[in-house]
């Protein structure tokens, strides 16, 4: 992983509370969707309570849009989907999904070609697991699972926009106490070479 998205992992790790919870489904519909970007307010921290954020990383931000915006087809489930543009940045999208998982999947679509990547990763930064597909206006499946999954990253190709629909998560176990230190020490050591190298 390079320098960005190290930072956005140090800045974004969400450890969850209390006891491990049932199997959750993320499927966008309870958030008032616009048809267009322009009208969205970024993804961030609104599925917090759930033990999910999510912050984009070389890339635009993650939106979430009704199906009536013209992209090409309808949303997975319901009628709202995490839609990105890439055309607002010029930029691939890139982003991280941080939560403490035992296993994940997630919809994709675009017909802008390209390909969409999820990917699993430990608190140290580890890949623990990844699945890709090649997008298409149909929706296809991305599904990943592994042991002590700290946080996603959801990486697309795509020419343009397309969008991403049912989030599924497994929580895990809540990390001992000395885990979250060792975290919290890789961490800082990311940040202290991010540091020096700036300089």
């Amino acid at each position: 992983m390079n320098f960005k998205a190290l930072a956005a992992t140090a800045a974004a790790l969400f450890s969850l509370g209390g006891a491990q919870a049932a199997v959750t489904t993320i499927n966008f519909d309870d958030l008032a969707a616009p048809c267009l970007f322009s009208g969205q307010a970024p993804l961030t921290n609104q599925y917090a309570a759930l033990g999910v954020t999510f912050q984009a990383v070389n890339g635009p931000e993650m939106e979430v849009l009704n199906q009536c915006g013209g992209f090409g087809f309808n949303a997975h489930s319901g009628t709202d989907f995490l839609a990105y543009n890439t055309a607002v940045t010029g930029s691939q999208f890139d982003a991280i999904i941080t939560a403490t998982l035992g296993s994940a999947s997630i919809w994709a679509a675009s017909n802008q070609g390209g390909t969409a990547t999820l990917q699993a990763f430990d608190a140290l930064n580890n890949l623990v697991d990844s699945d890709s597909l090649a997008l298409s206006s149909s929706w296809q499946q991305l599904s990943i699972s592994g042991n002590d999954i700290a946080y996603l990253r959801l990486v697309s190709t795509a020419s343009q926009f397309g969008a991403f629909d049912d989030l599924q998560f497994d929580p895990a176990a809540i990390p001992e106490p000395a885990t979250l230190a060792l975290v919290g020490m890789a961490l800082l050591g990311i940040r202290a070479s991010r540091r020096r190298s700036a300089t």
